[in-house]
């Protein structure tokens, strides 16, 4: 739904820490697995549906938006 509605699918690295006693290793990780994008969606969801009572409520509440996109918002 999101990617026909012109959302980006941005796949940057993130970093992987591992300690083991004394030795800390920092790696870059490159690529998501399939429960992180899982995640990711289901954050994005209940950020949708939260907006969506608020609205429905007329509860205030802080906001945030990134430009571009075809979605018509009502």
């Amino acid at each position: 739904f999101r990617k026909r509605n012109g959302a980006k699918d941005v796949n940057l690295p993130f970093p992987l820490v591992t300690v083991r006693g004394k030795r800390v290793n920092v790696a870059l990780q490159s690529g998501r697995s399939q429960s992180r994008m899982l995640v990711e969606e289901m954050m994005i969801l209940g950020g949708e549906i939260a907006a969506e009572y608020a609205k429905k409520a007329a509860i205030p509440v802080p906001f945030r938006v990134q430009a571009g996109g075809s979605v018509v918002v009502r």
